[in-house]
């Protein structure tokens, strides 16, 4: 098993502005209660702010959305990994047929793929084993993300809004070869 995310996600109940990586599910209308995601197959991003050997600092903020929450998950919950929008649809065979053909040729291997590239957002699907807490990239907080956050009794963390320019629009055009796949999400 490729050890892509678990070895820096982080807590929200301490975020830490300089330091910190969650796997969110972004919200633009139909918010769903926790326990719709949990099991089942989700779509979300890796955000986050992290200190790298190589590069001095990963970052990326991109997420589909102003506010979302944050999932719990680890390698094991990881089936597909993108490093742009890859328009998932999860429960749909002809989805997974393209994503299985493409798969026998480039693979992700590292979260650092992830977090460096110049999508405006990676897309990741999973089986999260819950929500443990909400995010939102605005300078106020929408009230949707405060509402959710209070009713479900989960941390509300800030980020930084994502920063995209036409240069990252087409370089992200020729990530669609690159990502990670669990051969698991097809049987």
């Amino acid at each position: 098993m490729v050890k892509m995310i678990e070895e820096i996600l982080t807590d929200p109940q301490e975020h830490d502005p300089e330091n910190f990586a969650y796997i969110v599910h972004g919200f633009l209308n139909g918010v769903k209660d926790p326990d719709h995601f949990t099991g089942k197959h989700v779509c979300a991003s890796l955000i986050g702010k992290v200190p790298d050997k190589y590069v001095n600092c990963l970052e990326q903020y991109g997420m589909y959305g102003e506010w979302g929450i944050i999932l719990d998950a680890n390698d094991k919950d990881l089936l597909v990994a993108w490093p742009s929008d890859i328009g998932s649809k999860p429960e749909d065979e002809k989805w997974k047929g393209r994503i299985r053909k493409k798969a026998y040729f480039n693979r992700i291997r590292h979260y650092r793929e992830l977090l460096q590239s110049p999508a405006r957002y990676n897309e990741l699907v999973l089986t999260p084993a819950g929500v443990i807490g909400v995010v939102y990239n605005t300078d106020d907080i929408p009230s949707e993300a405060s509402d959710y956050a209070k009713r479900h009794s989960l941390p509300l963390v800030k980020i930084p809004p994502a920063e995209y320019n036409e240069f990252q629009s087409m370089a992200a055009q020729c990530l669609s070869s690159e990502f990670m796949l669990n051969d698991k999400f097809f049987h």
